[in-house]
């Protein structure tokens, strides 16, 4: 049995780059911009710096939300009991500013070590909100690169 697909040649030449790439990073995009909006909602916030810090970015083939601040992982995740004591220095801020001497700073540490503190979890949130949307995302994406390749505009 032989089977021939006639025009499958002028398809896959259609089949440029330039036919998906700017729908894909149209939808990571807007991806990376949903998932740093929910990130930046649930952050908690003291003095706004761990909300300030969370950034986007997207290509055609990725999206990334992040923040640069060395106390957000612990933040995020949380500290288990027993763990290594945060250093006091880093608490003395916060102790001022609850209205507490600076001096407190490092029996507050000693506490956080003894009892672990709970994660805050604002990055998972902001995961769980993207893989709610990207189904629909790609759908979409899907459609707009047919309706793309349909029309021969690109």
């Amino acid at each position: 049995m032989d089977v021939t697909i006639k025009g499958l040649n002028s398809v896959r030449a259609r089949l440029v780059p330039g036919l998906y790439r700017p729908v894909l990073e149209q939808m990571f995009t807007f991806i990376a911009h949903t998932g740093e909006t929910v990130a930046k909602n649930n952050a908690p916030r003291d003095t706004g710096a761990l909300k300030r810090s969370i950034h986007s970015n997207a290509t055609d083939t990725s999206a990334r939300i992040y923040s640069n601040l060395g106390y957000a992982v612990p933040v995020e995740f949380g500290r288990r009991k027993g763990a290594r004591m945060p250093p006091p220095r880093a608490l003395r801020g916060w102790a001022r500013r609850h209205g507490m001497p600076e001096s407190a700073a490092f029996g507050i540490a000693k506490n956080i070590q003894k009892r672990g503190i709970k994660g805050r979890f604002f990055m998972k949130k902001a995961a769980e909100a993207i893989m709610f949307k990207m189904p629909f995302q790609i759908k979409l994406a899907e459609k707009r690169i047919a309706k793309r390749f349909s029309s021969g505009r690109y």
